[in-house]
């Protein structure tokens, strides 16, 4: 499990690394807090990323996605579009490609991001990074 967790953790990096050179905002969904008990980026994405030489500005983590969120859902995680509304699960929204709400696990919240020019969206969908840009 913790070599996983480190696979994991290593694709991430280097898979942020490489589409922050072609963009200038990264939003991220659904980021893995850890893999089966052992930690992944619960805490640190941002100092792990600094330490690769990766540009953390204009990088955004829109939601973290819980060891029981991921137990919860399918092997894999899929995105559907419907009616001008995207939803990738557990709880992501983006409504007519301009404005996320994401509901936070366990206390519920809800939060709103406006998409920026130049982005790149990429949610985990339990394998990798999948890059909903607009």
């Amino acid at each position: 499990m913790w070599q996983k967790a480190g696979e994991i953790t290593y694709y991430i990096i280097d898979r942020v690394s490489n589409e922050r050179a072609n963009n200038d905002f990264i939003d991220l969904v659904n980021i893995p807090e850890e893999f089966d008990g052992a930690f992944i980026f619960r805490n640190g994405f941002k100092e792990a990323l600094l330490i690769n030489n990766v540009d953390t500005s204009g990088i955004r983590i829109l939601r973290m996605m819980t060891s029981i969120e991921a137990r919860k859902l399918d092997k894999t995680i899929i995105h559907s579009a419907k009616h001008g509304t995207t939803f990738v699960p557990p709880n992501t929204y983006i409504i007519d490609d301009s404005i996320i709400t994401v509901v936070e696990p366990f206390t519920l919240d809800t939060s709103y991001y406006r998409i920026r020019y130049s982005s790149s969206l990429l949610y985990w969908n339990k394998h990798q990074l999948i890059n909903l840009s607009y």
